[in-house]
């Protein structure tokens, strides 16, 4: 494939994968939030008493906190990491090739 063909399938492939990585990025992310701050809601007593005891901290998120920020961010890197750096890589990896092929074969590539 000449490097002119790869990196138009590498944009077309951003162009594809940009929406759902995003998407699934930063649903997780946000969701993974109020476990994090350690959000507490006090259903019962929003129930009974329409009073829901909203607080920050509490006993979850010493054992939470830390396991979500991870995940956070975890996935913020990986997300970075599929979107920039693999096809980055990739494009260079095929631009190596063609000028490693131009340099033992003696031909000239575009």
């Amino acid at each position: 494939m000449p490097p002119e063909i790869a990196k138009e399938c590498i944009v077309e492939g951003g162009k594809t994968r940009l929406r759902p990585v995003l998407l699934t990025a930063i649903t997780t992310i946000l969701g993974l939030m109020p476990l994090a701050v350690g959000l507490n809601i006090d259903f019962i007593s929003f129930l009974t008493t329409f009073n829901p005891k909203i607080y920050f901290g509490g006993d979850n998120v010493a054992f939470w906190g830390p396991l979500s920020w991870t995940v956070i961010f975890g996935l913020s890197f990986a997300t970075f990491l599929t979107l920039v750096i693999v096809p980055s890589m990739y494009h260079a990896l095929v631009q190596g090739k063609y000028k490693m092929d131009a340099l033992f074969s003696g031909k000239k590539h575009k």
